[in-house]
């Protein structure tokens, strides 16, 4: 799909035209292309094929609307491509009506908070869209794509979730998955909901770090967090090397400097589950995406403007075989028009 988008991509527009016409001997060409294009929209959970058909469909839209909108219409891709539109518009979607607990907790946002100096047992904290919360033995900070343990008498390794599965992260920034079980997750999510359970209710969540602050240092066990960046917050063990945990505003997961100084990405593919909701964090009009939601929502937004923008014109309009019958009654009707003119003339003359 690859090769056979970048073709389409480079072809100049006259050669592609010359090639599907319909008195060329390769007019095959451009229904073999539409056949594929067609089947790969009909799988429902191929994302990644979807954005190169569409990005496919778009090209040749603009390289040689006139011959393949026929082909599109006869093997029902202008059907396929809506299905992949939106359900409603954005505006719509962002008028629903929000719900009172929602409104509650962005209204409490509404009201600025002073920036906490310690972290302490029992009080929910936040820093931009991560939760905060201190546990006996161990820190916990986590949001909708990832959830990190801090345990406090650590020399640099912690555990984390990511996608769904658990892991350990040592010096190297090479993580060790080996202690991924049914167990081990749930024992990791046991602890964090009585590390939650702790909180003492009616208590809003206090963030911490708002701004860059490099002097700043906030200590749990051997865990130092600070702000040194606009939009990232640093995690680094006052016990171990100079390794250093990075999160960032807007980042489904989290960046890792090892003890070596290289750099490694940790991007959630998907979302956690509901064990990981949130909680405490809600802003109006902020949501973390995951790279596949992403992907949609590029799809989604893609499909839409193809359809607007070429199918929804042309699927209202006769085509083919339709069309020449519209045209040849339209002859006719103007015959037919031109005989009654010339007849009422002869009446008039005689």
């Amino acid at each position: 799909m690859n090769l056979i988008k970048k073709m389409i991509q480079y072809i100049p527009e006259s050669l592609l035209q010359d090639l599907c016409d319909s008195e060329a001997p390769t007019y095959s060409l451009g229904t073999v292309l539409v056949e594929v294009i067609a089947a790969v929209l009909d799988n429902e959970e191929d994302d990644d094929g979807h954005i190169l058909t569409l990005n496919m469909i778009k090209d040749l839209m603009v390289k040689a609307q006139d011959i393949f909108v026929e082909h599109f219409a006869r093997l029902g891709v202008f059907v396929k491509v809506l299905s992949l539109c939106p359900n409603e518009p954005p505006e719509a979607s962002s008028k629903k009506e929000e719900s009172p607990e929602r409104l509650e907790l962005v209204t409490a946002y509404t009201v600025p908070m002073e920036d906490a100096k310690e972290i302490l047992m029992g009080r929910p904290y936040h820093w931009k869209d991560w939760c905060i919360c201190r546990g006996r033995d161990c820190l916990y900070i986590w949001n909708e794509s990832a959830a990190l343990e801090l345990s406090n008498g650590s020399n640099g390794w912690f555990r984390f979730v990511l996608d769904g599965k658990l892991a350990t992260m040592y010096s190297s920034g090479s993580p060790e998955g080996g202690s991924d079980t049914t167990e081990s997750r749930s024992e990791f999510v046991e602890k964090l909901q009585r590390c939650k359970a702790t909180l003492k209710s009616g208590v809003l969540s206090q963030p911490l770090l708002s701004n860059v602050a490099p002097s700043l240092l906030i200590k749990v066990g051997n865990w130092a967090l600070s702000c040194k960046k606009e939009g990232e917050l640093n995690i680094h063990n006052t016990d171990g090397q100079q390794q250093t945990t990075i999160l960032k505003e807007d980042m489904p997961g989290f960046l890792f400097e090892s003890n070596r100084g290289t750099r490694h990405s940790f991007t959630a593919e998907t979302t956690l589950g509901s064990e990981f909701a949130t909680g405490w964090v809600c802003k109006r009009g902020k949501k973390q995406k995951s790279k596949q939601e992403a992907l949609k929502q590029k799809i989604r937004l893609l499909a839409q403007e193809i359809y607007d923008g070429y199918f929804q014109a042309a699927q209202s309009q006769p085509r083919g075989v339709v069309a020449k019958l519209g045209t040849i009654v339209a002859q006719l009707e103007r015959s037919c028009y031109k005989q009654v003119i010339e007849f009422c003339k002869l009446e008039v003359v005689v």
